[in-house]
């Protein structure tokens, strides 16, 4: 009878544990944890994409529109070396103004020298008008007004240096004619005549002038005397 009761309370417990490892297997796993995630990668930094430098514009083309107010400020006629130099300046209306002058000039009296200096004078004004263009470079001009600012043969005296002064009627260079050959840099200098050549490297105090002009350049057509086309004052 104890034996009975015994084995039942065997059996019992070992159904039990039965029933427990039962329920421990059938038990759902807990989910194992996230890892952290990385970090993401801060985004490269954009590149500025390099501006190309602006073209430059071309010049604009020189024509009869616009001739005048692209011109330099002065324009020079002298020999290396000369005591006398006719400088003039041209405004962007064509109109005109300048001064020859012979700073050794021959003494014009024929009392006995009394002053320090004899210098022959022209100031002068006028105007220009264009009369034709021939291709890209070279303009026409026609002289259509000059006039001398004092009559020929006044004579002034400079009190602080005793210089005298005897004033002209003709400017030196603009003598002679009515029409200029106006030249635009970049052009070809190979059929320009030598002498008028010779008066623009003497003004601009150049050896030569080069197969192009690398400067505007006025020439008298009957006499091949040359303006160099400067920026300042003359020397």
């Amino acid at each position: 009878m104890r034996r009975n009761a015994y084995s039942r309370i065997l059996a019992a417990l070992l159904a039990a544990a039965l029933l427990i490892c039962a329920l421990s297997a059938c038990g759902t796993d807990a989910p194992a944890p996230e890892s952290p995630s990385a970090a993401p990668s801060a985004a490269p930094e954009a590149t500025p994409e390099a501006t190309p430098d602006p073209t430059p514009s071309p010049a604009p083309a020189i024509t009869s529109a616009n001739l005048f107010e692209s011109l330099p400020e002065l324009f020079l006629y002298t020999e290396a070396g000369a005591s006398w130099h006719t400088e003039l300046y041209i405004a962007g209306d064509g109109s005109f103004r300048g001064r020859y002058i012979d700073t050794d000039a021959a003494e014009p009296f024929s009392e006995e020298a009394k002053y320090s200096s004899y210098n022959t004078v022209c100031d002068f004004e006028g105007r220009f008008e264009i009369l034709s263009q021939e291709g890209d470079y070279e303009f026409l001009l026609g002289i259509a007004e000059l006039y001398c600012g004092k009559p020929a043969g006044t004579i002034e005296i400079d009190e602080e240096t005793n210089a005298a002064y005897i004033y002209g009627t003709v400017p030196r260079g603009l003598d002679g004619t009515n029409e200029l050959r106006l030249y635009v840099p970049g052009r070809a200098t190979a059929d320009l005549p030598e002498e008028f050549s010779a008066w623009i490297c003497s003004a601009a105090g150049a050896a030569s002038l080069g197969d192009t002009l690398e400067l505007w350049a006025l020439r008298n057509v009957n006499t091949d005397e040359g303006f160099a086309g400067l920026d300042g004052e003359p020397a």
